[in-house]
């Protein structure tokens, strides 16, 4: 290693060029051995273990293959001017969240991962500068550095989805869960309201007055209330999982087109190539952020919906709400039926387009015998 050099550092944002000192230079060729050191260590103690079962087998193998080629390559790396503790910082959250990523079983963000080390980390991060380029060495890392972080984004960017969709298996599993627990309990009220009309009767005569009238027609009031409730959660959760569904879309699509950008940006650029990749980047940056909001809102949003929910209907100040439940089971009851009943016009006429078809093709056939 040569001692003395001049380099180019950053202070508040602007380029300065300063004389290192030869125990300077000997102090950061030790930080920089020392991070090394320790980005090595954490992906050598990576487990790689699958609880889910979703990644396949020969990608595990590919990954870890991948990994015991990046290490020895950290292994066989010489000390050199380029300063690469920042990268390997980065490179570090990467390692760090491989083994839960795959416990998990995230495929997509554990490629995204591996290939964030290969191409954009130590692939290029510990690739010796020619001794042509050291008075180039500031400014190569400067590029080094902004792919890798730029790519860093879009890997935390393709951890949100994971956690978007790992919500979505939970309103899944909630909304089947629900759904259940609504079909017998609203089979049990109907039943019950057509071997006693006089209860129905009762309800929509007296209203919220039926509690004093008729202990069994208040009875039927609060299991009706008790179904609309569970029938609003499900349209809630139905809402909620479709929102998830159009955040992890806008995601993906954004993150698809960065990659793009970011293979184009690993070759040699022009300079004005790299001042319209710059462009874009502040573009993507903004996207991101505009996305984030859209995302926190729609949580924040979620969140009030069904606080307000739990509040209206936990109060003991209700009103008329009692006939007014009632009128909204009737109205709920409406809305399933006129479904179901679109559900079976579909069937019947898909029904009657194969049967015209079947028809179409004997007669056909009885042609071609005649």
């Amino acid at each position: 290693m040569e001692f003395g050099k001049t380099l180019k550092q950053v202070f508040g944002g602007k380029s300065k060029e300063v004389k290192m000192t030869s125990s300077e230079e000997k102090k950061q060729a030790a930080d920089v051995r020392e991070a090394g050191e320790r980005l090595k260590n954490t992906m050598l103690s990576l487990q790689l273990k699958d609880q889910t079962g979703k990644i396949p087998e020969e990608k595990m193998e590919e990954y870890k293959r991948i990994l015991r080629g990046l290490i020895a390559k950290l292994d066989q790396a010489q000390v050199s001017l380029a300063d690469t503790r920042s990268m390997d910082k980065k490179m570090l959250y990467f390692a760090q969240h491989l083994d839960d990523i795959v416990k998990n079983g995230c495929n997509d963000t554990a490629e995204r991962i591996i290939k964030g080390l290969l191409l954009y980390g130590i692939g290029k991060g510990h690739e010796p500068i020619p001794s042509s380029d050291h008075d180039q060495i500031e400014k190569i890392m400067e590029e080094r550095e902004k792919r890798l972080d730029q790519y860093k984004t879009i890997v935390e960017y393709s951890m949100k989805i994971d956690e978007r969709e790992q919500s979505i298996e939970r309103q899944t599993a909630r909304y089947d869960k629900i759904k259940e627990q609504f079909e017998e309990k609203r089979k049990v009220v109907l039943e019950e309201a057509e071997k006693n009309p006089h209860l129905v009767q009762l309800i929509n005569e007296f209203g919220e007055g039926v509690k004093s009238v008729d202990p069994d027609a208040y009875e039927l009031v609060i299991k009706r209330k008790d179904i609309k409730k569970m029938y609003d959660s499900l349209k809630t959760l139905k809402q909620q999982r479709s929102m998830n569904l159009a955040s992890i879309m806008a995601c993906r699509q954004i993150i698809r087109s960065e990659e793009i950008v970011l293979t184009q940006m690993a070759q040699k650029l022009e300079q004005h190539m790299l001042d319209e990749v710059i462009m874009h980047e502040a573009q993507f940056r903004n996207q991101l952020v505009d996305l984030q909001k859209q995302i926190d809102e729609l949580e924040e949003l979620g969140n009030r919906f069904t606080d307000a929910m739990d509040e209206i209907f936990a109060s003991p100040a209700m009103g008329d709400y009692i006939l007014r439940s009632s009128m909204e089971f009737d109205d709920m009851e409406r809305e399933i039926k006129r479904n179901e009943e679109g559900r079976k016009e579909g069937l019947r006429r898909i029904h009657e387009k194969q049967q015209e078809q079947v028809l179409e093709q004997e007669e056909e056939s009885q042609l071609l015998n005649n």
